[in-house]
């Protein structure tokens, strides 16, 4: 599969595009073919090494992403191959396939594109908090 992957900490520009082994899920895992990723400003400092949590290099980031279930690990219930999801894996989601626990699956709503999906957890939710918490001051 083909990945985005820091192999040191840096700008967005020295990101490298590499083949990698496909993922395998493990136990209450998940692998995502995925279709469209997001990103936002943690993804920038994440490469940068500034995020608060720091994921060694090499490493693939991308920590929201939508796509399609391929297989399950064992002891998953709740999400089944061929289930459209949406992920919030810390990183891995900028590449072909990612593997994330079951836990941080969420069903891709209909009517939502892979593309909607991809940016909705972090990207979405952290601009809606923003709209909500500024419109709460200024009515003040």
């Amino acid at each position: 599969m083909k990945a985005l992957v820091c192999e040191k900490y840096g700008p967005p520009e020295s990101l490298v595009i590499r083949d990698l082994p496909d993922p395998v899920p493990g136990a209450g895992e998940v692998l995502v073919d995925v279709k469209a990723a997001g990103i936002s400003f943690p993804d920038v400092l994440l490469i940068a090494g500034t995020y608060q949590v720091k994921v060694p290099p090499p490493f693939v980031p991308g920590n929201e992403a939508a796509g399609i279930v391929e297989s399950v690990g064992e002891g998953v219930t709740r999400i089944k191959p061929g289930d459209k999801v949406i992920i919030t894996p810390q990183a891995g989601g900028f590449a072909e396939k990612c593997v994330v626990s079951e836990k941080l699956c969420l069903p891709l709503p209909d009517g939502l594109s892979y593309e909607q999906g991809a940016g909705f957890t972090i990207t979405y939710a952290t601009s809606y908090h923003a709209l909500r918490q500024s419109t709460e001051w200024c009515s003040r």
